[in-house]
């Protein structure tokens, strides 16, 4: 029951360490240290499936993390949102706050608690559908718990600022409101962890029925009803466990088949990840000859040029300068290219909202092999995906306004 106990603290520990790695990122130490975090989600496992699914080569760090929290999540539930997710413990935070001010803890009637549960999984698939058609910015900008990230390192949306001070209000009365209703993140670590290795069971033979367990959950399970819970819902954050007077009425539990199940996810992640190499490995391949092909074709086409010196060239783009605004990790980049004679001589990034020290690390990187290939079609620098996206887009817009 103690060893329990102390897993209660582990939010209160986490918040300030992922605040102090927030102010850390506004500067230049992450670089530094090849350690290029392109937000704080990266620890989290969904944000984890969703840098593989935009760059199939994103930061090792940041993946592992991710992976780890996966893994967990199939283990033991919604562990990140449990005691890792900062926003989590900032709710809780705001909630004590409201004690302190006398305000009255309030539950959602359970009627209506039962329908905006669903609420969260509508978001989730919204979600998916935004990340598929490559507008997940869409979200971030007004999504509360990004909100709640730009307050440390910048960037703030005014609509992402209201939707973070509605939930604070919340917060002050109800417990956790945004990770109850509103959380996509926690919808799907709901959904991966329905068949969770580790169960909360309750032993009816020790239980006096005080309903403490009833009491204390956040996601307002009758946790004294059941025998072992299995509601999708639960978070497995043990309140029901710690705030239990009587010893061994509550705890984790498993089964063989449970064990079973989850050796076998575990070597189809490790084998999918296997495959994977191998698919991108031979891709890189066939991108490096077909490159090959087409810088010598583009040497015998230059030979031949020199040798017939053909003045009746054919251009297909219009000199000049042509400026863009597009979307990076956050809206409104604004690129700015020159072009001479279909060659892209200069690249300009004339104004931005993405992390600085992020566009001080792509930026050199991007714009010299754009200009060294004269083309979009170039690897993004693995840490600042969405910086490095945001000036092939401006550059990919400048280019179709210079068509002939």
């Amino acid at each position: 029951m103690k060893n329990k106990i102390k897993l209660k603290y582990l939010p209160w520990i986490i918040f300030p360490i992922a605040i102090i790695l927030l102010l850390l990122m506004r500067t230049n130490i992450f670089i530094n240290l090849n350690l290029n975090f392109e937000y704080i989600h990266n620890l989290c496992g969904f944000a984890t499936l969703i840098s593989i699914y935009n760059n199939m080569n994103p930061q090792f760090g940041p993946i592992l993390i991710g992976i780890i929290s996966l893994l967990l999540t199939l283990l033991f539930g919604p562990i990140f949102c449990s005691y890792l997710c900062p926003f989590g413990t900032f709710q809780r935070i705001i909630r004590k706050i409201g004690i302190k001010l006398g305000i009255k803890s309030r539950k959602i009637p359970n009627k209506i608690h039962k329908t905006l549960i669903f609420l969260k999984y509508i978001f989730l698939g919204l979600l998916i559908l935004l990340i598929i058609f490559k507008s997940i910015y869409l979200y971030i900008n007004i999504d509360p718990y990004h909100a709640f990230i730009r307050i440390f390192y910048g960037g703030l949306t005014i609509s992402g600022s209201i939707y973070l001070l509605i939930v604070t209000l919340l917060s002050l009365s109800y417990d956790r409101p945004f990770c109850n209703y509103l959380c996509p993140y926690g919808a799907f670590f709901n959904i991966i962890s329905i068949n969770r290795v580790f169960k909360v069971t309750r032993n009816p033979d020790k239980c006096v029925d005080c309903k403490i367990c009833d009491k204390n959950c956040p996601v307002n399970i009758k946790v004294s009803s059941l025998d072992t819970v299995n509601n999708i819902n639960c978070l497995n954050c043990n309140s029901c466990i710690d705030n239990c007077k009587i010893d061994n009425a509550i705890g984790l539990k498993t089964n063989f088949s449970r064990v079973i199940t989850f050796i076998t996810l575990l070597l189809t992640i490790y084998f999918s990840f296997i495959l994977i190499e191998k698919y991108n490995s031979n891709n890189n391949i066939l991108t490096i000859a077909k490159k090959t092909i087409n810088v010598s074709s583009t040497n015998s086409s230059n030979s031949n040029s020199n040798s017939n010196s053909n003045p009746t060239t054919k251009y297909i783009y219009n000199d000049g300068t042509y400026k863009a605004t597009v979307d990076a990790y956050r809206r409104n980049m604004v690129i700015q290219i020159n072009i001479e004679n279909d060659i892209i001589t200069d690249i300009t990034i004339l104004d931005h909202n993405d992390t600085k020290s992020y566009v001080k690390f792509a930026t050199p990187t991007i714009i010299e092999n754009i200009l060294k290939n004269n083309s979009t079609d170039i690897d993004v620098v693995s840490g600042a995906t969405y910086t490095s996206n945001g000036i092939k887009n401006g550059v990919n817009k400048c280019l179709e306004q210079a068509k002939k």
